[in-house]
């Protein structure tokens, strides 16, 4: 192992090593106290992210974004040591598309999610909300 010796108001370097310090103890005799030292590396990386336009995304660090962009979060590693992760977000375009169908009266028709229609009129439909615009074509 390195033997380093002390300089005055700590010790130099940051490395593995063998630390010696002589020192005087409470009584003034002559004190030794020895040191093993092992740095533990910090750690990095990199994760690159996709989501969806209009979702969240929660970094390392618990941070909740929702924006393209590079993110740096700090946190400890497994080690307790200090970890650098750095987040690439991309935002995917959401996509929308419409679809004129004119149905007869009685029949049905099945949208692209396999939903099974059978109104008159306009209808709006996504996965996550069925609204159903009627428009009267005869008034009654």
């Amino acid at each position: 192992m390195r033997r380093l010796k002390p300089h005055i108001g700590g010790w130099s370097g940051c490395i593995n090593g063998e630390l010696i310090l002589h020192i005087s103890n409470a009584a003034g005799c002559d004190s030794t106290i020895t040191t093993n030292l092992t740095v533990i590396p910090n750690t990095s990386s990199t994760q690159n992210v996709s989501i969806c336009a209009g979702s969240t995304h929660t970094l390392a660090d618990g941070v909740v974004v929702s924006t393209a962009g590079t993110f740096t979060s700090h946190i400890a590693n497994a080690a307790g040591c200090d970890s650098t992760i750095t987040t690439n977000l991309t935002l995917i375009p959401n996509t929308s598309s419409t679809q004129n169908v004119s149905i007869c009266a009685g029949s049905s028709h099945t949208l692209a999610d396999g939903v099974v229609v059978s109104l008159r009129g306009h209808l709006h439909h996504t996965s996550r909300t069925l609204q159903v615009v009627i428009q009267r074509l005869l008034r009654t």
